[in-house]
C-alpha cells in the first residue's frame, strides 16, 4: 500500500481545529468589545447614568433654591414637590408617576421597574425626581428614529455570537468532511474484505494513524488470502479423493450386482433367493449412495426433488423393514413406534428414505451389541417428527454444533466406527431442501445420542 509523503497525525488535525475555534472566538470577542466600547465612548451617545449624575450635581442647588425653581431640574428627569403634610405643591409628573413618587418619599425604596426616583429634602418639603438609567443619543432626532443604544449593543453581541456559531458550524463541517475523506480508504478496504475481494489494495490516507490501520488490514488481507487458498486447496483435494473413492467403489459394486443377478438364475430355495434379492437390492442402494457421494464431492448439495404425496404410515413401515435388515446381524434390538401420524406428507420419497436411513445406520454403528435403537414417528399438528435414539455415547458439545457440517470428524466421544463426516451432512441437506429441520441432542435421561427430523405433514391425522 503506497503511503502519502507527509501524512499528519490525527492529534495535530484536532489541535488545528481547536486552535481555529479559539482564534475565531478571540477575534469575534475583540470585535464585539471594540464595537461595544465605541458605542459607550462615542460623542454621539449619552451614557446611561448621565441623568443620575446631573441630579447629584444639582442636588445642593435644588435644595437651597427659595422658592423652588423647576429650571434647576436636569433635563431628562421629572419632578414632584411634596409638602410636609403630603400635599403636592408642584409637579410635571402624570398620575402614575406621582403615586410612585409619594410611595418612594414614604418608604425610600426604588421598586418601580425601569423608573428610578431620587429625593432631595427642602425646607418646604421634599423634591422627588424621576429618571431612567439608559443610554441615549445626544441628538433627539436620532432617539426618535433609531433603536436605543442598549438595543444596538445587544445586536452587536448577538451578531458576534451568531457569526462565531457560523464559523464553528462551518469549521466542524469541514473537519468532518476531511475525516470522512480520510476514512474512505479504510471503509473501502473493510467492504472489500467483507465481500471477500482479497485482491483489493487500499489507497493511502492523509492521517498517519489511519495508514497504520490500513497497513495492518493489508497484512490481514494477505494472511486471510493465504489461509483461504490453503483451505480451498485442501477442500479440492478432499473432493478429488472422495470422487476417486466413489469411482473405485463402482467396480466391485458392479461385480457384486452382476454375480447376484447370476445367482438368481440358479435353483435356489426360498431363503437363499431372499438373501440374494437382499444382496442385489442393497447393492443398488449402495450404488445410489455412491452417485450421491460423487455429487457432494462436486459441491452439488441441492438434490433434484421429485415431490409427491407420501403415505406416512407406509413410508414408516418401509423404513422399519430396512432398519430391521440393517440391525439384524448386529444383535441390536429395534424399537419402533408411531403416534398420531397424518395421512400423508409431501416430499421426495427416495431422498427422504436415504436421509432417515443415514441416521439409522449412523445410530446403529454407535450402538453396542445388545443395545437398543429406537425409532419413533409422531404427528404434532402439521409437523411430523421422526426421532432416532441410539444406544451409544451422546454427542459432544462440539458435535452438537458442527456434526451436520461436511467432512466433520471431530467427535471423539463417538469414534467407535470409521466414518468420513458425510452422513449427517447429506441428511441435513436433504431435510433442509424439504423445508424441514434436523436437530442433534442427547437424551436427558440416558445420555444417548438422539436425532430429530421434523417435516411438514398434510392431510388428516390417523
Amino acid at each position: 500500500m503506497a503511503m502519502r509523503e507527509h501524512p499528519k497525525k490525527i492529534s495535530r488535525i484536532i489541535l488545528t481545529y481547536a486552535c481555529l475555534l479559539v482564534l475565531s472566538f478571540v477575534v469575534f470577542f475583540v470585535l464585539a468589545a471594540g464595537a461595544f466600547a465605541e458605542i459607550i465612548t462615542s460623542d454621539q451617545f449619552v451614557p446611561a447614568n448621565t441623568v443620575e449624575n446631573a441630579i447629584r450635581d444639582q442636588k445642593e442647588a435644588i435644595q437651597a433654591a427659595e422658592p423652588f425653581d423647576a429650571s434647576l431640574v436636569p433635563e431628562g428627569s421629572r419632578y414632584a414637590l411634596i409638602g410636609h403634610d403630603g400635599q403636592v405643591l408642584d409637579t410635571d409628573m402624570d398620575q402614575k408617576m406621582l403615586a410612585e413618587a409619594r410611595e418612594y418619599a414614604q418608604r425610600g425604596q426604588n421598586l418601580f421597574g425601569d423608573r428610578f426616583y431620587y429625593q432631595i429634602p427642602r425646607n418646604d418639603g421634599v423634591c422627588v425626581l424621576q429618571y431612567y438609567i439608559k443610554a441615549s443619543y445626544k441628538d433627539e432626532a436620532l432617539n426618535q428614529k433609531l433603536p436605543s443604544p442598549e438595543w444596538l449593543m445587544n445586536a452587536v453581541i448577538i451578531t458576534a455570537a451568531a457569526l462565531y456559531i457560523l464559523v464553528v458550524f462551518l469549521g466542524t463541517r469541514a473537519f468532518s468532511k476531511r475525516l470522512k475523506n480520510e476514512l474512505a480508504p479504510l471503509m473501502e478496504a473493510t467492504n472489500a474484505i467483507r465481500n471477500q475481494d482479497l485482491e483489493y489494495r487500499a489507497g493511502p490516507s492523509g492521517i498517519w494513524e489511519f495508514n497504520q490501520v490500513l497497513s495492518s488490514m493489508d497484512d490481514m488481507r494477505l494472511a486471510l488470502k493465504e489461509s483461504l487458498q490453503k483451505q480451498w486447496r485442501e477442500e479440492q483435494e478432499k473432493q478429488e479423493q472422495i470422487s476417486a473413492l466413489a469411482h473405485d467403489i463402482k467396480t466391485p459394486l458392479t461385480i457384486i450386482k452382476g454375480n447376484s443377478e447370476l445367482l438368481t438364475e440358479d435353483n435356489l430355495n426360498g431363503e437363499q433367493a431372499e438373501c440374494v434379492r437382499y444382496i442385489h437390492d442393497n447393492a443398488e442402494v449402495i450404488e445410489e449412495y455412491t452417485r450421491l457421494l460423487m455429487e457432494v464431492s462436486q459441491d452439488r448439495a441441492a438434490w433434484n426433488l421429485n415431490p409427491e404425496a407420501i403415505p406416512a404410515m407406509a413410508f414408516m413401515e418401509q423404513i422399519k423393514k430396512q432398519a430391521e435388515g440393517y440391525t439384524a446381524g448386529r444383535q441390536i434390538r429395534l424399537c419402533f413406534d408411531t403416534e398420531r401420524l397424518p395421512e400423508a406428507f409431501t416430499g421426495d420419497s427416495g431422498l427422504l428414505n436415504r436421509a432417515v436411513m443415514n441416521i439409522i445406520a449412523n445410530g446403529a454403528d454407535y450402538t453396542p451389541e445388545g443395545g437398543t435403537l429406537s425409532l419413533k414417528a409422531e404427528g404434532n399438528g402439521s409437523v411430523i417428527s421422526i426421532t432416532i435414539t441410539d444406544g451409544g455415547p451422546g454427542f459432544s458439545a462440539d458435535a452438537l454444533k458442527n456434526a451436520a457440517r461436511k467432512f466433520y470428524m471431530g467427535d471423539k466421544s463417538r469414534s467407535a466406527q470409521k466414518h468420513y463426516g458425510m452422513g449427517l451432512y447429506i441428511t441435513d441437506s436433504i431435510i433442509r431442501q424439504h423445508g424441514g429441520s434436523l436437530c442433534l441432542e442427547n437424551d436427558p435421561r440416558t445420555g444417548h445420542g438422539r436425532v430429530v427430523i421434523e417435516l411438514e405433514g398434510t392431510g388428516e391425522v390417523e
